[in-house]
């Protein structure tokens, strides 16, 4: 009987151990693929952003996605053997750390005030994120001792980070009146702060009557100053933009405030988003046309 005791009791604690040390892997591999995303973000994006220059933005983003896949690969991993709290903490990281990352790279052509701020503000969620969730890893492991009160008190009262992180992962219209101070903007309000401009025009409208136009054919200002003609009778409104040109809105003149409006939205996801982060809800037909990326609307009510 002692014997099988002794048996059991050292199975289980071998089996412990092994256990712990599968955890303490898991939570370095996926711990480091976040920091490879806040590494492309703090390092080569914001250094990029700052001195204007958007000629590696494309293959930042093309490493963005690769990251991505191998962050999804090892939150995988993590799962299995995770811990209750580290799991559910993962949980959210999974959902907005990707999100955040596609926000933080912007499109050539889009370097602006506002793609500036939503990089900054995407890298601080970042790394809000990475660190509670280093806090989370190292008490469920272990590291962090009872001594340690005011570490145990953040992690226990401390979940702005997470907060944070769901907040800066959707669209700025989308965001509640406790999420935004003084309320969400309009979806024009933010269209304006990204300088979106209208088909024919290189001022930013005052208002969003300004991207009403004809819509037979729609007239293109292009880089040369030159005008293309898209004829599209049928549609409803056009975006468009070329691998280094400004985005290009506009919406046909017998069009309804309200659909003007849902028009608006789903540009904004698709503007904001870099045309990655968020879908859009209107499933506009898009299209490669005339050396440019082309979203058409048709049959909104």
């Amino acid at each position: 009987m002692v014997a099988a005791l002794n048996h059991l009791l050292t199975a289980r604690r071998e089996r412990g151990k092994w256990l712990r040390e599968l955890q303490v892997k898991a939570n370095q591999d996926f711990f480091r693929a976040m920091q490879n995303v806040i590494d492309l973000v703090g390092q080569h994006v914001s250094r990029d952003l700052h001195y204007n220059d958007d000629h590696e933005l494309p293959g930042h983003a093309a490493t963005m996605d690769q990251l991505l896949v191998e962050f999804g690969n090892k939150w995988s991993d993590l799962v299995m053997v995770a811990e209750k709290r580290t799991r559910r903490v993962s949980e959210v990281v999974a959902d907005t750390l990707p999100v955040l990352g596609r926000l933080a790279v912007p499109l050539p052509g889009v370097i602006n005030r506002a793609s500036r701020s939503q990089t900054a503000a995407a890298l601080d969620a970042l790394v809000g994120l990475a660190a509670y969730m280093l806090l989370v890893m190292r008490d469920e492991v272990g590291l962090i001792g009872f001594w340690q009160w005011r570490t145990r008190w953040e992690l226990r009262f401390g979940t702005g980070p997470l907060a944070t992180a769901r907040t800066r992962s959707k669209p700025a219209f989308e965001l509640t009146a406790d999420e935004e101070p003084g309320g969400p903007p309009s979806p024009y309000e933010l269209l304006q702060f990204w300088e979106l401009r209208p088909l024919g025009s290189d001022d930013v409208p005052e208002d969003a009557e300004g991207y009403v136009t004809n819509n037979d054919p729609y007239q293109i200002l292009v880089d040369d100053g030159e005008f293309l003609a898209l004829p599209a009778p049928e549609s409803q409104a056009l975006l468009i933009k070329s691998a280094t040109s400004r985005w290009r809105f506009g919406m046909s003149s017998d069009t309804t405030p309200l659909v003007r409006d849902k028009l608006l939205r789903d540009v904004g996801r698709i503007v904001t988003g870099h045309n990655s982060a968020f879908e859009a809800e209107l499933r506009p037909f898009h299209s490669p046309a005339h050396q440019s990326d082309v979203w058409l609307w048709k049959g909104i009510k």
